[in-house]
């Protein structure tokens, strides 16, 4: 059935690609040509990531995001690859089902298929409806991080961007879809950048509720590198471009003046190919009619921050802590003042990286649950505060 799901690579791409430098990505790219080399490039041994387009933009008034993929790809393959022994196969476009919701199983279908052969999915959108697909395919997984970059949150939407909540035009948007799933794996979600005037704080009191994380883009933009830990800890991550301003990247659904830059993006995108447990990452929102044909700058970034999650995926570290690594770590106790509480940390001797080491009841049993932090949650333990993530974190694990 997998290989039903996806439509070879359009042919002025692969015309792109074969006329390329040999030292550009689409001519190092494993590229899915024909309805018959699809079986041949998954038997091959270590691809380390595959990208996937989704070519549906239902829901999205006017339409225009379905060109997406191929536009992001035609920027993709002309830049320069510097992972000459890092394999990557472009397996194509999944095309639209007969309604949305076929289009999100299909992505579901795929992408439970490259998590159990170790590959990471790289899911070319589409709109951001096709985030509840790259959801499910991770639903086999015991537990499930998933951070979402958005400008705006809502449990339910507007059915087209003109009608008002007043009119009663209301649809459950993919947030929806998440928190509701049967047999839901969720452990943390984490919306990160969202802006607090688009959004109802009543979605943010529900998700705070939840012990889930939600850090707008004023906090973030101060202080960007605390958006690591938390990307550390997913399995999936979905990048919304309309998080992104306005100035650097035009051609979105639906932009908005602020947003995180252009640097602040690929930076992000990054500290999500360096975590060691993301098996998804998508983009979604790129809007080609509102692009400039010759300067294409969306499209651009969008090709640019898979660079960087590529090239943060080479060097991984695979250094999180587990009951047989220790060796490899450093452990500090905070004790408390006046308390007989104790906070206890580790970190990574090769990298530096710090995690919380948070202890559970198992069946009479103490066992413990490594969450990423940063230094900056030592110190703050350090001054006789409890950490927030260490707060979140027990609450989820304990409640």
């Amino acid at each position: 059935m997998f290989q039903t799901l996806l439509s070879p690579i359009p042919a002025h791409l692969v015309n792109l690609a074969n006329n390329l430098p040999i030292n550009q990505w689409g001519r190092q790219l494993i590229l899915h040509r024909n309805e018959n080399d699809l079986n041949h490039i998954i038997q091959q041994e270590n691809i380390r990531l595959a990208i996937v387009g989704v070519c549906d933009d239902r829901f999205n008034n006017p339409a225009g995001c379905h060109d997406a993929p191929n536009a992001i790809r035609q920027q993709l393959y002309q830049f320069y690859n510097w992972l000459p022994n890092f394999k990557i196969a472009d397996l194509g476009n999944i095309l639209p089902g007969q309604t949305l919701r076929d289009t999100q199983i299909a992505l579901r279908e795929v992408v439970a298929h490259l998590v159990v052969q170790n590959i990471i999915t790289v899911i070319l959108g589409g709109t951001n409806h096709i985030t509840s697909g790259q959801f499910m395919g991770h639903q086999n997984e015991s537990l499930l991080n998933m951070v979402v970059f958005d400008e705006t949150i809502a449990l339910y939407a507007p059915v087209f961007p003109e009608d008002t909540p007043a009119e009663g035009n209301l649809e459950p948007t993919w947030l929806f879809d998440v928190l509701t799933a049967k047999n839901n794996n969720l452990f943390n979600f984490a919306i990160l950048g969202y802006q607090r005037h688009l959004v109802d704080p009543k979605v943010i009191d529900t998700l705070e509720n939840l012990h889930f994380d939600c850090y707008n883009l004023g906090h973030l933009r101060q202080q960007i590198e605390e958006a690591e830990p938390i990307i550390r800890h997913a399995q999936m991550v979905a990048f919304n471009m309309a998080a992104i301003q306005q100035i650097d990247a035009p051609a979105v659904a639906n932009s908005y003046a602020h947003g995180f830059s252009s640097e602040d993006a690929c930076r992000l995108a990054r500290y999500a190919g360096l975590s060691d447990d993301v098996l998804s990452f998508g983009i979604y929102d790129v809007y080609p009619p509102n692009e400039n044909p010759t300067h294409p700058i969306t499209a651009q970034l969008a090709a640019q921050m898979i660079w960087y999650f590529a090239e943060g995926v080479s060097v991984r570290r695979n250094d999180t802590p587990n009951a047989l690594n220790e060796h490899d770590f450093l452990e500090y106790i905070v004790h408390f003042k006046n308390s007989d509480h104790r906070l206890l940390f580790v970190k990574s001797k090769r990298t530096d990286r710090w995690w919380l080491k948070i202890p559970i009841k198992n069946k009479g049993k103490t066992v413990f649950h490594y969450v990423p932090c940063s230094y900056a949650d030592y110190e703050q333990a350090c001054q006789d505060d409890v950490p927030n993530r260490w707060l979140k974190a027990w609450w989820r694990l304990n409640g």
